[in-house]
Parts: C-alpha cells; structure tokens; sequence
C-alpha cells in the first residue's frame, strides 16, 4: 500500500518548494508562483490590500511546449473550481459555468494546473494559470513499489523538487454519536472447536452509521495471520507470513485446548487507475492489531455404561477408532476425535440386542473458576454458574452474589445480595476466624450472623471462602468495577449504577445506609460508607455489613 498519494520530481523552475492544493479552498490572492491545483481545488477571490478584483487567465498545456492563453481572454467573476476531468471551470454571474481547455498531451486529460505567472496592476492581480502533465514531462520518471512502499528514479543533470504527498491512514468504521461513539473492530469468536471450519473472529464491519444514515466506506482490504499466543509482536505485512483478506478458521489449529493470536489490520487501498489522487481516495495500511481466541479441543471422551459388568473389559466387545484398535480403561475411551468413525463389534459368543448412544450435554452456563475481568458483574449462582446481570436467572438456580473484582492472577470477590445481620465493628472484628484473599485479610462472619444470605456450593477446583467483611480498598475496587464514578477526595464509592446489577432482573436488596469496612482507622474509629462517601465511626455503633466471597 502506498505511503503517497502523489510523487513528483520535477526541473528546478522554482526556487522554493511549491505548494499542492489538493482539495478545499484556495484564497486567490495567497497562490504563488509555482503553486499546483489539482482537482477538487476551488479559488475564491477576496479584496486584499486594495485589489478589488482579479484575473485569471487559463492556459493550456500544448504539444509543441509553449504556453499560450486560451482564446486570449481574461476571465473575471471568481470562484473557478477544478474538476477531476482536468477542466479549469468559471462560474460567471449569471452566466456559466464555463470550461476552460482541458490540459493535454498528445490527445490525453491532465490532472493538474500550475501558477505560471502573476501580474500586479493598480486595481487588478492577474494570475496565469497553465495545465501541465504530473509527473512533469520535463522530470525524470518514479517508479513506485507498493509492496516495498518505495518510489526510485535517476538523478538526472539538473536540480530536482521532491514532493511526497501521504495518504491518511484507513480506520475501521464507526457507529453512534459522541459521547456514545464504537469503532467496529473484529471480535474473538466463543465455543470454537479446534479443526473445524467455525471462524476464529467476528469480523469488523465498513459501514459507518451516524445519527441513522449508513455510508458504505472503502479504504481497503481487512487482512488477517494467526500465530501461537507465544508470539509477541505482529509478522511483517508480507505474504511469506500468510497474510489472508479471508476470515481465518479452526482448520488452521489442528487441536484445541490453546489460545492462539489472530492478528489483523486494514491493507489501505491504492489511488484507482485513471482518477486523480486525493485524500478520499487513498488510504494507508493500518498498524496490526491482534485477539486472543481461545481454541476449544476437538477431542472428547465417549462413556461406556452397561447394565451388568463393563462389555467392553469383560472382553464381550471391542472398539476401533478410525479402522484402529481402541483400548477402554475404567469404562471410559478417552480423546476420540471429532469426526472420527467409531465401531463397536460383540465378540464371538455374545450379540448386542441394542446399543444407544446420546449426546452428553454440556454445562448450559459456564462455572466460575478462574474467572476474567470481562466476568465482572457476572451473577454467581450456587452451584457456581456465571449469568448476566440485570437479567432474571434461569429457573432452578439460586443467585448468590455480583463478581465485583477479578485480579491478574485469577482470584476476586463476589459481593453479596443481600445484607448480612446487623452488628458492631468490634463483634466483626473480635471474631478469630480469618482468610486470606489474594494478600487481603477478611474477617469471616459467624453462621448467626449470615442472615438471610445464600449458600454457595463449591465445585471442581473452584474454592470459594466463607462470607466475610472486606477491607476498604477491596469495596472501591468493587465498586468500581460495577460502574461507579462517585468520587469524594476519599476513595470510591457506589451509586446507582452499582445497585442496578443487584436488584433489576437478580432481585437483590440494594446498598442503603451505613456499611462496615474491616479497615481500621485508630484505636476507636473504622471505616464504613454510605450512598455519599466513606466515613470512620465509633466501633461500638451498629451498622449493616453487606458480606463478599473470596476465591
């Protein structure tokens, strides 16, 4: 992809550098000697230091190289504007527009026009403007490698004018207003099955939509590679490092239970044949970017029940995976690959009056273990399942708690629904039975204490603590994470936002009131906080304890 939209090496007619105008509006009176015009340019005339008006007579480019004015005449009444036909065009009054001589060469449309002279008199400014061809006949030829992103040519036996013109960078599209404006990038795809044609992404999306209208935008090809998660920084956008626009799949993992890079950017587009370049119509390659997807195995275990004692060990039967032999342990045929022919075959002596086989269900709901930040403000249920929040649970399970806080390492907080019972800072404190959550001590309440709070089932490796009081800065962590913005000078603390994920869909019983911290402020006084900010109160007083889950 190109890094310029224009580069031209011409003679040495100025002695400064010109200015390319390539696109909006050109103040008369500031054009130079020199100057380029090229298409989408539009002059404007002003009165600027007692000249009242101005001239401008169009030349054109003509075969012999010499520059005359068209039809001899000066053109008056501005503005002009300069089509992407090469056509210098007046807008008289009442009258017009008229086009002046196209620019050509041997029978051919230029792109471009140049201030070859400016005449100052009393009343007027004239200003000669002749076509030419880019690049300039006179200059020697660049040769542009996209690939590389490199323009060559020969110095030739005379001074030269370089003048790169870069193109903007693509950018993915847009949707929304401010302040609620998404860029639409690619999204990892959830569930995919290693060797499979399940794509790893969702792809990004070129269409931008503002204030309810649709524009469609093409500023390139969306290129993609998938490299190992080991790989730390993007493969050189070159196809030796299979760069694709098609959307990458599981085929190209060929088995599962790993996270794999798929890296992306936007291949910008060239200046199409034949049409002039402009900032609307050249686009720069993006910088890579890149998702983790998680690759799910493509291997699962098949179960074998049976009414009396195992067929399979009992040597009533064997198995083939794939025209192969299969060995059975435990009752249990472990890592048969999807798409595999399985065979089951009674042996000698014994018949199978039936043999069923059914789908094993998987978890309808994922289990908290090791849960993510993009897990927070999950609710947890009893036997461990994550749901959404602000949505009502499905049937048969018992919410428990909000995932406040997750932290690198995989451990978090899950705050309470409800309230536990009300008490003293000093009954809370008084209690020896403590935990330890991820550096944090929390001060474990008693079974009398717990109140109406629910009961949590732990399973698998997931161990969840008794429910406790947290200190401070674990509350505002979790606070934050559920969206509060209420900042007294003193830490954060919750607003509406926070009870939204308690009570709307999960039926909690929102914060109100004073609530006990295990943070101690001296010897008489310990943080608590209400619907405002944090405060230190006497131990002695009793305030509500909303309690948290550590794991």
């Amino acid at each position: 992809m190109t890094l310029a939209l224009l580069l031209t090496a011409v003679t040495g007619a100025w002695a400064d550098e010109p200015k390319v105008y390539d696109s909006g509006d050109v103040e008369l009176f500031s054009l130079q000697v020199g100057d380029i015009l090229m298409p989408g340019v539009t002059l404007k005339n002003s009165d600027v230091n007692n000249i009242a008006d101005a001239n401008i007579i169009s030349n054109r480019y003509s075969i012999d190289g010499v520059i005359s004015p068209y039809g001899g005449n000066a053109i008056s009444s501005i503005p002009f504007s300069i089509g992407e036909n090469g056509l210098l065009t007046a807008k008289l009054a009442g009258n017009g527009p008229y086009d002046c001589m196209p620019i050509t060469e041997d029978g051919k449309a230029g792109n471009a026009w140049v201030v070859t002279d400016i005449f100052a008199e009393p009343n007027y400014k004239t200003i000669l403007i002749g076509g030419t061809m880019y690049p300039a006949p006179s200059g020697p030829e660049v040769a542009w490698n996209a690939e590389t992103k490199t323009g060559t040519f020969t110095m030739p036996g005379s001074d030269v004018v370089l003048t790169p013109i870069y193109a903007k960078a693509a950018a993915f599209a847009t949707t929304g207003t401010e302040p609620d404006v998404k860029t639409l990038l690619p999204e990892a795809a959830e569930g995919v099955i290693a060797d499979t044609d399940a794509p790893l992404i969702k792809e990004g999306t070129g269409i931008v939509a503002f204030a309810g209208t649709s524009t469609e935008v093409k500023q390139g090809t969306l290129m993609y590679t998938v490299t190992p998660a080991t790989v730390t920084e993007a493969p050189p956008l070159d196809a030796a490092n299979k760069w694709s626009a098609d959307v990458p799949t599981a085929k190209t993992v060929a088995d599962g239970g790993i996270d794999v890079l798929v890296w992306y950017y936007i291949k910008g587009a060239d200046t199409p044949d034949g049409v002039a370049a402009t900032l609307d119509n050249t686009f720069n390659d993006t910088e890579p970017a890149c998702l983790t997807v998680q690759v799910l195995s493509n291997k699962f275990d098949i179960q074998f029940n049976a009414a009396n004692a195992n067929t399979i060990e009992a040597g009533k039967a064997t198995v083939t995976v794939g025209g192969a032999a299969a060995t059975v342990t435990e009752g249990k045929l472990q890592g048969v690959k999807m798409g595999s022919e399985v065979k089951v075959k009674a042996n000698t002596g014994y018949k199978f009056r039936k043999v069923e086989v059914k789908k094993k269900e998987a978890e309808a709901y994922p289990l908290l273990s090791a849960a993510t930040t993009s897990d927070q403000g999950k609710v947890v249920c009893a036997a461990g399942h994550l749901h959404d929040a602000k949505t009502a649970v499905p049937d048969g399970c018992t919410a428990v708690g909000i995932l406040g806080k997750v932290t690198e390492t995989g451990h978090g907080l899950i705050l309470a629904l409800q309230d536990a019972t009300a008490q003293t800072w000093n009954t809370i404190n008084g209690w020896t039975s403590e935990t330890t959550y991820a550096g944090t001590t929390l001060k474990v309440l008693p079974d009398a204490a717990r109140g109406s709070l629910a009961s949590y089932t732990t399973l698998g490796e997931t161990a969840v603590s008794n429910w406790a009081v947290a200190q401070k800065s674990d509350y505002e962590a979790i606070f934050t994470n559920l969206g509060s913005t209420v900042d007294d000078g003193d830490g954060m603390t919750y607003d509406g936002k926070v009870n939204a994920y308690i009570t709307t869909g999960v039926g909690g019983t929102e914060i109100s009131g004073k609530y006990w911290s295990a943070t101690m402020v001296d010897g008489t006084n310990a943080r608590d906080f209400d619907s405002t900010c944090w405060y230190g109160h006497n131990k002695g007083e009793t305030h509500s304890v909303r309690p948290v889950l550590g794991f």
